[in-house]
């Protein structure tokens, strides 16, 4: 009897262990290739007890479609940096070795696309930004996430620019209630995409939303999710 039930805890053990091996795979690590190699996603996931790597930083196709597929299931708030009207708000960064002060340049950072593929594979899509409290707290979290060698952090958001209209739009369309602009940056009618600069410096007045190419490559991307209830 006693071997028995010593056998049930071991099966029940073994179970509870294999969910958290299934579970721990949420754990990603995503970063971008060197200087002179186009930029990409590299990811490592915890199967049956070891870390094995995903993709091949060289391959960005490749590597994006794990990634997708590793964390279509993954449900918020796991991997939310913060919560806001019941939006999941987290940020992917594409830390690259940039000079600073450099200009945008092709082989470095992740474009709008790319960007818009990795927060895909968490069920959520590029953000926008609502009101000055929720501008606010995604200018401080791009701060924190800025790269140790720049003083400086910039990603992707959902929105775009109405070049006609000179005013900002949603993810879905409509149009932006909070246009936080980089002071005195021109609209372009060829910079569609919306993005946002921050000075690690929290003294620093510089910064805001800014247009950019979508083929640009900056540091990374803002994503959101919508929770269920």
């Amino acid at each position: 009897m006693q071997q028995r039930q010593r056998g049930r805890r071991t099966i029940q053990v073994n179970t509870m262990i294999n969910s958290l091996h299934r579970a721990y795979i949420c754990l990603i690590v995503i970063h971008g290739v060197g200087s002179g190699s186009p930029g990409g996603f590299c990811a490592r996931r915890y199967v049956n007890g070891k870390w094995i790597r995903v993709g091949n930083c060289e391959n960005s196709a490749s590597a994006r479609k794990h990634i997708t597929d590793s964390l279509a299931k993954v449900t918020a708030p796991e991997f939310c940096d913060f919560i806001y009207e019941r939006k999941c708000f987290f940020l992917l960064m594409h830390e690259v070795k940039t000079p600073i002060g450099a200009q945008c340049r092709v082989h470095e950072g992740v474009n709008k696309p790319d960007a818009e593929t990795a927060c895909t594979g968490y069920g959520g899509h590029l953000g926008n930004i609502y009101d000055e409290a929720h501008y606010q707290k995604v200018v401080t979290l791009i701060r924190s996430k800025t790269p140790i060698a720049h003083d400086y952090n910039h990603v992707w958001t959902g929105m775009t620019v109405d070049t006609q209209a000179r005013r900002i739009r949603l993810f879905n369309g409509q149009w932006a209630p909070y246009p936080k602009w980089f002071p005195n940056r021109p609209f372009t009618p060829a910079r569609m995409e919306v993005g946002i600069y921050v000075q690690k410096d929290i003294a620093s007045l510089v910064g805001g939303m800014f247009d950019e190419n979508k083929t640009c490559r900056i540091l990374g991307g803002l994503c959101e999710k919508l929770l269920p209830g």
